[in-house]
């Protein structure tokens, strides 16, 4: 393009950086933070301190009042952070504050290897360099990882490692380059990190059975290679954690929808926060599958993302998700035309779509991360026929993606808002709970927010409260009735509880709080406050 014809181009660009730099910006700041950036990061962030004091053995129990931890993730997110952890704890920072660092470092680190493998994937087939940046801003932008790039949990590590293996084995394909080998190694790994970061190996594997040549060695090599590998490290851990690991990770997992059950209602509230969040990706799909043909739905999209910063509404928030979710089938339909590898990238992104389908009806406990996996690949898969567009369309086509990319800024900077509020209410709200409650931090208890318990200093009461049923009905832990309880009751110290649920009971415990002593005294927002009084039954 001539110098005065890549203007726009460069505008577009300019907006998914701003985009990209608000929603990154914002996550970073959530995550150099002491507080949770994600309410159960705190039992996960505390299994990786264990492992610093206890040895890598108790990973995965036995599970009981000395070690509540349980865990139902693959291991190897947490052997890294816990090595990334271990010098930063000798340099002596508490095993807790080097767990909290290490993780969200190996978190950010997975961020990282991600936009790097959606640059790879955008320049597949000697694709411009700017097809590959804008694969990389878009992921960057897009607020489905929510703020899991800098939480202690596995989901980007696990992410990075599969979205590597896509683009190599693409490569493989399509560019006669033998990277099975290294390929199959990363998804291997992922499936060490996340046990269902599976789906997408196999689709690359039919793929690769479809249309690779020579066929039967490439697949050998995108099969053998990392199925060794997860063996090797599953069989190692078996060994070092007394074969707890199966207990936890599968027998446990398998569980979770027993005690959590989904139901179509909990997949279509997941499909609709996650269609909500990717309203951006949505628009510039549109734009760069249907240009002036996609015209209204794009200008739709843009004009709710914006209305939702300055006039948020309910009305907003049911119209939005739902003109998301259909510009992101229709875009991505449209996006497959483009070639073939826009359409192997389709196929990924249906095989993680069934996933999250599938594990929100089997447990309520699913959520938007399971969608993150999408994001790399969706990205990739409109940011190349977008570069394309506005290499070949005229100005109004050059218009039309610069709207969408406006949209993808006002759902990032959405985003920032909603959760900043939420931040500024929640805080508001827990001082005041303080201000009831008349007693000492570390003489309170948060019922259903380990994360509050942690940064009041009680991390004797750090554990996952939704998960720990899953192992108890499995015999797998022992009961909180037998440790809790005498952890948390007035004769312990503890002279008030706080609960986020309407009820006066502590799941797992015997007796309600006015049993025990307690009386409710207030509530905050979500928090409702009971206060032990002497002389009560």
């Amino acid at each position: 393009m001539a110098q005065g014809e890549n203007r726009p181009a460069i505008g577009i660009g300019a907006l998914l950086l701003a985009s990209a730099v608000v929603f990154l910006g914002f996550r970073l700041a959530q995550g150099i933070s002491r507080e949770d950036t994600e309410p159960y990061e705190s039992p996960l962030m505390m299994s990786v301190a264990r492992q610093l004091v206890a040895g890598p053995g108790e990973l995965y129990g036995p599970y009981r009042g000395t070690n509540p931890l349980v865990l139902i993730h693959a291991p190897l997110y947490y052997r890294v952070a816990g090595l990334v952890a271990w010098p930063i704890w000798r340099a002596g920072l508490h095993p807790v504050e080097a767990a909290r660092v290490a993780g969200r470092l190996v978190s950010s680190a997975g961020l990282l290897a991600i936009l790097a493998a959606s640059y790879r994937l955008g320049r597949i087939g000697s694709r411009s360099r700017g097809a590959g940046m804008w694969a990389a801003m878009l992921v960057a932008s897009c607020p489905v990882l929510d703020a899991y790039p800098f939480a202690v949990r596995p989901d980007l590590l696990g992410v990075a490692l599969q979205t590597w293996g896509v683009a190599l084995t693409l490569e493989s394909i399509e560019c006669g380059r033998r990277r099975e080998v290294l390929a199959s190694i990363l998804f291997g790994l992922a499936f060490c990190v996340k046990q269902h970061l599976v789906v997408t190996w196999g689709v690359m594997i039919a793929i690769t059975a479809l249309v690779a040549k020579p066929r039967s060695s490439s697949i050998a090599r995108l099969i053998g290679p990392g199925v060794g590998t997860a063996g090797l490290i599953y069989a190692v851990e078996a060994i070092v954690t007394g074969g707890r690991l199966w207990d936890s990770a599968f027998i446990a997992a398998s569980g979770v929808g027993r005690v959590h059950p989904g139901d179509g209602l909990h997949v279509t509230t997941v499909l609709a926060a996650v269609a909500g969040k990717a309203a951006g990706l949505s628009a510039v799909a549109v734009a760069a599958s249907f240009g002036r043909a996609g015209a209204g739905l794009v200008a739709a999209l843009a004009m709710l993302s914006i209305a939702q910063v300055f006039w948020p509404g309910p009305w907003i928030t049911t119209i939005l998700p739902a003109l998301s979710m259909a510009g992101l089938a229709i875009g991505l339909v449209g996006c497959a035309r483009a070639g073939r590898v826009e359409r192997m990238l389709g196929a990924c992104v249906t095989a993680e779509l069934v996933v999250v389908i599938v594990l929100s009806w089997s447990s309520s406990g699913a959520w938007i991360n399971y969608a993150i996996p999408m994001v790399p690949l969706t990205s990739a898969m409109i940011a190349r026929p977008m570069m394309a567009a506005a290499e070949s369309a005229g100005w109004p086509g050059r218009m039309i993606l610069a709207t969408a990319a406006l949209a993808v800024l006002a759902s990032a900077w959405m985003d920032a808002k909603v959760e900043a509020t939420r931040r500024a209410v929640e805080h508001r709200d827990l001082a005041r709970v303080l201000e009831t409650a008349g007693v000492p931090p570390s003489a309170m208890v948060f019922g259903d927010r380990p994360g509050r318990n942690r940064m009041m200093g009680r991390l004797d009461l750090v554990f996952d409260e939704w998960l720990y049923p899953v192992f108890e009905s499995r015999k797998l832990a022992e009961p909180r009735s037998r440790w809790l309880g005498p952890r948390i009751w007035p004769e312990a110290g503890v002279g008030a509880v706080v609960l986020e649920s309407e009820g006066d009971r502590i799941e797992g415990l015997p007796g309600s709080l006015p049993e025990r002593g307690y009386r409710r005294v207030g509530r905050s927002g979500r928090f409702r406050v009971w206060v032990a009084f002497p002389g009560m039954p």
